[in-house]
């Protein structure tokens, strides 16, 4: 996994020059690392009692696989602003190539923008969030809780189901190749 450069004291600031507002978050390489450390967040939630952390967690997780096109598009063209709708365009090109990006786009952007335009909404995709309990029973080892819950997050997308996790270590493995040849 790539890591942020380390920082060795507490005062130490981490800065990229010309672009204060992005932490320590210098490159497509950095929002890659960045991706794989939501994913990480989304497993270990799966097994919670409450949703919200998980639902919290996969749109994080769906942002940050999106985003990636911006990172992408810049370190593909280092120096350069883009023009007019390049990046749109370059965004449309690789959701062509990826199923996962196309997903990704759909469910970061229908969540952050909260409403879209009918144009805009990607009809092959929707969502179910569910729970499977297990309750306690006579007879299992004592000390464990009295209700277990599995979290299933789960997208359809043109008629098929997929387990969400799937979708995105999908993307994940889509930018690991793209970025790291």
């Amino acid at each position: 996994m790539h890591r942020l450069q380390k920082i060795t004291r507490v005062d130490e600031e981490v800065a990229r020059a010309g672009a204060p507002q992005v932490f320590a978050l210098q490159s497509g390489s950095d929002l890659l690392a960045k991706l794989e450390w939501e994913i990480e967040q989304l497993r270990q939630h799966v097994g919670g009692l409450s949703a919200e952390p998980i639902a919290y967690a996969a749109f994080n997780c769906a942002v940050a696989a999106w985003q990636m096109v911006d990172w992408a598009w810049c370190d593909d063209h280092p120096g350069r602003a883009p023009k007019g709708r390049e990046v749109e365009e370059f965004g449309d090109r690789l959701r062509a190539e990826s199923r996962a990006l196309d997903i990704c786009e759909s469910l970061a952007n229908s969540a952050k923008h909260r409403a879209r335009r009918q144009k805009q909404i990607n009809a092959a995709v929707s969502t179910r969030m569910a729970a499977a309990i297990q309750h306690f029973r006579c007879g299992d080892p004592c000390g464990r809780a009295l209700s277990a819950y599995e979290w299933r997050l789960t997208v359809t997308f043109r008629d098929q189901q997929l387990p969400l996790l799937g979708v995105f270590d999908e993307a994940l493995a889509f930018w690991n190749q793209r970025m790291r040849p």
